[in-house]
């Protein structure tokens, strides 16, 4: 997130970290006084954090503008977040609506539970709370998350020739990554008595899904086939 247009919503933050830079009889620079009152950009504070050492733990962004609702960003990837990537690649949407601004949505309209433990796990990580929506399923309208599950690897628009499994799941821990396939197989997974079922439109990314099965040590094949449902 270092390089993306966010900037800090948290004061408080932003204040603490010119109290430890003081501390450390470090200079800061008059014109940065003005941001005990305003929204820091955030590649500023985290060279600033970098520079002095500070460790500023989980962080509150809004968008540029500052007009988006804050957001908590984790500074780690955990199980939760790693559900709600996988999630939002099989059933999630990022659109820009005209006189809203931009959107996420979560459209398992199916089963009702997979979405109240989504809009639980988006709400324990990002601290917005997601409202039912009876013909989109699960919206919010916040500029700030839409960037940063951008940044996670979720498309804007129609994404389901363009979905690929992000670089940085294949190199999560393993709790990750199965948090990671169970997002994925709540949104477009099936089972039988036979066996578990992966479908998708887009080739690479069940391409992707097998080699991140194979990383659990579970072998799987590719097959072509009509989508009858479960």
């Amino acid at each position: 997130l270092k390089d993306s247009a966010f900037r800090i919503a948290d004061k408080e933050k932003i204040k603490e970290l010119f109290k430890f830079m003081k501390a450390k009889k470090m200079n800061i620079p008059k014109e940065f006084s003005s941001y005990k009152y305003t929204h820091m950009p955030l590649k500023l504070f985290l060279e600033l954090s970098e520079l002095s050492n500070f460790d500023y733990g989980i962080l509150k962004l809004t968008d540029w503008e500052g007009k988006s609702a804050s957001i908590t960003v984790p500074k780690y990837l955990d199980d939760k977040l790693s559900y709600i990537v996988g999630a939002m690649l099989g059933d999630g949407h990022i659109g820009n609506r005209k006189g809203h601004g931009k959107e996420v949505v979560f459209s398992d309209l199916d089963y009702s539970e997979n979405s109240s433990y989504f809009k639980k796990v988006v709400n324990e990580v990002f601290g917005v709370s997601m409202k039912e929506d009876n013909k989109k399923g699960l919206i919010i309208y916040n500029s700030a998350l839409a960037e940063v599950l951008c940044l996670l690897g979720i498309p804007k628009g129609k994404k389901s020739h363009k979905i690929r499994i992000p670089p940085y799941i294949f190199s999560s821990k393993i709790a990750e990554t199965r948090s990671f396939l169970k997002g994925v197989f709540d949104t477009d997974g099936c089972a039988s008595k036979y066996n578990v079922t992966i479908s998708s439109v887009n080739k690479d990314f069940i391409e992707d899904i097998k080699w991140l099965f194979l990383r659990l040590g579970i072998t799987g094949a590719i097959e072509s086939a009509v989508n009858k449902g479960c």
